[in-house]
């Protein structure tokens, strides 16, 4: 019965981890085209 909540904070964990990343990526673009700029 515990295996429901460690796919939950798993899932949790993963989706942070996931939006981290693509706020990284969007602020190296970001940085970048302002270089470019």
């Amino acid at each position: 019965m515990e295996f429901p909540r460690v796919v939950r904070v798993t899932t949790f964990e993963t989706l942070r981890v996931t939006f981290t990343i693509t706020l990284l990526v969007v602020a190296m673009l970001a940085l970048n085209t302002n270089h470019k700029k």
